[in-house]
């Protein structure tokens, strides 16, 4: 009913070549992050779990973490009141995750599905292409590694 489109099935080379692309647009920390907490849903001591928890946490989600993601503050201040009250669940980082997830699929895969690196891609019947050039998605821009909405004050960044 009001849920959002699933993302089409994964192949391989297809996921490879938009890991290849969010690399090329500074982008790869949200895949990283998803991923990184897909692992750490998976059953595993208490333990293990508290420290992974504390590792992603502080290299994804606190604000100036080494591979930091755009998620909310609230969801940023719920992490980490979890982690700092011990009150680690498989399900510690699902808001963080599902906030991602959510650019990715509103922002980042749109753009490289019209970006030149998969236009080629299709073209060649799945060869990867060698130029390297993609666009900007108009009504989207990347600033500062995070995934924001165009707006008009940064028209002038759209040129460049």
């Amino acid at each position: 009913m009001g849920r959002e489109p699933a993302l089409p099935p994964v192949r391989l080379d297809g996921a490879a070549l938009f890991g290849k692309f969010v690399t090329q647009e500074n982008q790869q920390n949200t895949l990283l992050f998803y991923f990184a907490v897909e692992g750490y849903k998976k059953d595993r001591p208490n333990n293990e779990r508290t420290e992974l928890a504390k590792i992603i946490h502080r290299k994804f989600v606190k604000l100036n973490g080494e591979a930091s993601v755009d998620v909310s503050p609230i969801v940023r201040t719920k992490v980490a009141e979890a982690i700092r009250n011990s009150a680690i669940s498989p399900g510690l980082f699902d808001s963080a995750q599902q906030e991602v997830e959510r650019c990715i699929r509103e922002t980042s895969y749109p753009m490289f599905l019209k970006s030149d690196l998969y236009v080629q891609y299709v073209s060649n019947g799945g060869i990867s292409p060698t130029r390297r050039r993609v666009p900007v998605q108009a009504g989207h821009i990347y600033l500062r590694g995070t995934c924001q909405p165009y707006t008009r004050t940064q028209n002038s960044l759209m040129s460049l």
